[in-house]
Order: structure tokens, then sequence, then C-alpha cells
């Protein structure tokens, strides 16, 4: 816990299950009722990237799940990816998009947007914020740190290399998905 506060912290992508979704608020409820914490915070990141939008919106604007109560001192904090389309270029050579195996390659729904999220419920819409992006200055300074948390008992010029590379290497999957959005830390 950190200034006495609990955060729990649920990664969620395609693979992520009801039961994951379930099991972090299981795990928050239970340091609650151990008396171990008064406050839990559970951090849902990328929400939009697994087909559970309809479990994540109860649980944000209904604090909720599955009709059973979230327990006071549960606080939920999520964050999403934007929906945003490419923009439009010739068509690569890259794996084909199948439905079921044997039905042929079919138009990929998500293969035109820059993230591969699913739609946001109207409920939810009320509550999200966009906080826009780093400075490639605040970018440096956020990566070097990233690079030194890795690897504290490298040099510091060792270590400058490292977040100067990743820096590098963002900016240019930057410029040919034409998307400033296109790389995450």
């Amino acid at each position: 816990a950190w200034m006495g506060v609990k955060l729990l912290i649920l990664d969620v992508h395609g693979g992520t299950s009801e039961d994951n979704i379930l099991d972090i608020f299981d795990q928050a409820a239970g340091i609650i009722a151990e008396g171990e914490m008064k406050n839990v915070f559970v951090f849902l990141d990328e929400i939009n990237t697994c087909s559970h939008m309809a479990l994540m919106n109860e649980a944000i604007c209904h604090r909720s799940l599955r009709g059973k109560r979230i327990p006071e001192g549960i606080h939920i904090l999520a964050a999403l990816n934007p929906y945003r389309k490419r923009p439009e270029r010739e068509a690569m050579p890259g794996l084909v998009y199948q439905l079921h195996g044997n039905a042929g390659p079919l138009v990929d729904p998500m293969a035109k947007l820059v993230y591969r999220v699913h739609p946001i419920p109207h409920t939810l819409r009320d509550f999200i914020f966009d906080f826009g992006s780093l400075t490639p200055e605040k970018e440096m300074v956020y990566i070097f740190s990233m690079v030194s948390s890795k690897f504290p008992t490298e040099s510091e010029p060792v270590r400058q290399l490292v977040a100067e590379l990743i820096a590098a290497s963002q900016e240019y999957i930057r410029a040919i998905e034409q998307e400033a959005s296109s790389t995450s830390l």
C-alpha cells in the first residue's frame, strides 16, 4: 500500500475473461473484509480492449457486478484506448482475418482502427476525459524513468542511450502509422 491506500491493477486485453474482472473485485472486497485496508482502488487499464464492456459499464456506472453491489471502500479507476481510425493507405500483406476458419477471408471490423477496441456504452461516455498526450520532453523523462527502474545497476549513459533509442523508435512508428497515438508506454 502506498500512502495508506491499496491499489489493484487489472491489465485488460482481448483475452480478459469475466472471471478475471470478477476476481479483481473479489480480491479488493477480501482486503476490506479482513480489515487490512478501509479503501482499495481497482484500476482497470484499457477496458475497451476486451469484449466485456457491459460488465465494465455495470461496475463503473452502477457500482455492481452481475447485480451484486460492489462494497463501500472499493473505488474504481479506469482507462481506455481511443476509438480512432488509421489513415487510409495501400493494403499490406500479412495475416488474414478469418471467422471460423473455413468461411474464407472476411473484412476485419477492427482493421481500420489504431487500437483494437470495442464501442463504449452510452452511459459510460459521461465519465470519459481526454488528458491529451505528453510533450516529447516529458515523454523522454518518463521513458528514462522507466528504463532506470528496470535497469538500476546500469550506468546513466547506458540508461540514457536506451531511453533515446526507445524514444526514437516511438517517433518512427508514429511517422510510419501517421498517428500520434499509435505508440504507448
